[in-house]
């Protein structure tokens, strides 16, 4: 008799595609619907959907497989802080003005997060990389009616990603047509059995090397930054919260799923460029940020820096190592999220310097949680970022790996000037302007902040033992696999 616990975790797309639809209907026949409407109601959906993967996480059935999809506790630890995440976003977005569909673009990101994540084929998690994609190019250009920049940002993000979207299929023809198969898990097996065909793995690391690319873009890596100052600075606040967010955590447990399986044999070659692309990330983020006096193209740069760190940490291919990167990017959107939320309270639009000078008379309260994240992100103790970046120099040293350490602390020492410079106006400086800096009300805009900053601020109590322990046994626990004796398989030029 078929046991509907089990399949739990698979009613989690389930929902939110049905959601999805019922919003379409409802947006199409209630004339008056609006976007606060259709978030308020999705609201609902979310709570259901976070139930749905919480249940499978949290009674640990173990892993179920369906079609192109796996539902495990990596899977369903990841859908969980995704629609957590997405639950902030609409209580902080509640209050605006913005066109009904703006909900449903964003929902139909969160479906292809959901199936990116939980991907068990090369072409299911394309398929959930361009759901995701198209929906958000086309949310960023929506907001050009209060913002026409935000236009050519889109313009720009759609150009990178069509040319990253592009290299990343060219990179699975490659391996379709050197192993006839998409699947993970067979994949892998054949990837193990012929290790030792060297003309095979040349085409097969060069295809694994061009789908890295869409990674790169995704999560802002050097060489495909370039839209990411753009994009921060031309979107409005609340669009920069959901991008420097949501999409990072689902970019990083899709590569983390790759690395860890089929790739896992390429490791070697692909852990060398993954440190490379981190080193370069790192330092580039930290130097360019540098120069900037937009506050939002500075924490583009902070961005880039940042994900260094994640990818870095993923090169080693153990379980201290992707766990750590788990955590830390988890971390990093939390802070990010918190961030934006509270840039909300000064302007929806890009700030300078200037515009933040003396922030600590008109709002004591948001200067201070702000130096808080900041204080993260810098990786000052005993913020959560100390602790994440401090799990991330561990790994990667214990693996040897000491020129990209070398680098990574350069560009934390780098990057502190700016998020102390930052501070320093907030608190320090003198408002630019008689008036001072005009708060606006967003209403959850602020306790949004404060529950971020007690996480950061408490997170070496509680909850990060837990969640790095829990990461590197989840990892430890999929690693294996990858190494695990893998039944026989066939390559398509040797049936005959």
């Amino acid at each position: 008799m078929l046991s509907f616990l089990p399949l739990s975790p698979a009613l989690s797309p389930v929902i939110l595609a049905t959601s999805l639809l019922f919003f379409v209907v409802y947006g199409a026949f209630r004339s008056r619907a609006s976007y606060g409407s259709v978030a308020f109601l999705a609201l609902f959906a979310l709570l259901i959907v976070m139930d749905a993967a919480g249940l499978q996480f949290a009674l640990n059935f173990g892993t179920d497989r369906l079609p192109s999809l796996v539902f495990d506790g990596l899977s369903s630890a990841a859908t969980v802080v995704l629609c957590g995440m997405m639950l902030a976003f609409f209580v902080l977005t509640l209050g605006l003005a913005w066109p009904l569909e703006a909900a449903l673009l964003v929902l139909f990101a969160l479906l292809g997060m959901l199936l990116m994540v939980s991907a068990d084929s090369l072409m299911m998690f394309y398929m959930g990389l361009e759901m995701q994609s198209l929906a958000l190019y086309v949310f960023i250009a929506l907001q050009g009616r209060q913002q026409p920049a935000a236009i050519e940002a889109a313009l720009k993000y759609f150009i990178l990603g069509a040319l990253a979207s592009g290299l990343m299929l060219l990179g699975m023809s490659f391996l379709y047509g050197q192993w006839g198969v998409l699947g993970y898990g067979p994949l892998q097996a054949l990837l193990v059995q012929h290790a030792a065909v060297s003309p095979a793995l040349l085409w097969t690391t060069l295809g694994a090397g061009l789908i890295l690319v869409g990674f790169l873009f995704k999560l802002s890596l050097v060489p495909f930054h370039m839209w990411t100052p753009d994009v921060y600075q031309a979107a409005p606040t609340p669009v920069v919260a959901f991008l420097s967010s949501l999409p990072k955590v689902a970019a990083t447990v899709a590569l983390v799923r790759l690395l860890a399986g089929p790739f896992y044999p390429l490791m070697p070659d692909l852990g060398d460029m993954l440190r490379i692309i981190g080193a370069l990330s790192m330092l580039w983020g930290a130097l360019a940020g540098l120069q900037q006096t937009s506050l939002r193209r500075l924490m583009a740069y902070s961005t880039i820096a940042q994900m260094g760190f994640v990818v870095m940490a993923l090169s080693v291919a153990t379980p201290e190592g992707m766990g750590s990167a788990l955590v830390y990017v988890v971390v990093y959107a939390v802070t990010s999220l918190g961030l934006f939320a509270l840039l909300m309270r000064v302007s929806d639009n890009d700030l300078s310097f200037n515009d933040v000078a003396g922030l600590v008379k008109a709002s004591p309260v948001t200067a201070y949680l702000l130096a808080v994240f900041l204080l993260s992100l810098a990786g000052m103790p005993f913020f959560a970022g100390f602790f994440t970046k401090l799990s991330v120099f561990q790994s990667v040293l214990a693996g040897q790996h000491y020129a990209v350490v070398f680098a990574a602390a350069l560009s934390s020492v780098v990057a502190m000037y700016y998020y102390l410079r930052v501070i320093k106006v907030m608190i320090f400086d003198d408002p630019a302007t008689d008036q001072g800096v005009v708060m606006a009300n967003h209403g959850a805009s602020l306790p949004l902040g404060v529950a971020a900053a007690l996480f950061v601020s408490v997170f070496f109590i509680i909850p990060g033992p837990e969640m790095t322990a829990f990461a590197q046994k989840m990892m430890a626990d999929l690693l294996p696999q990858a190494t695990a004796s893998a039944p026989v398989m066939t390559l398509p030029f040797e049936k005959e």
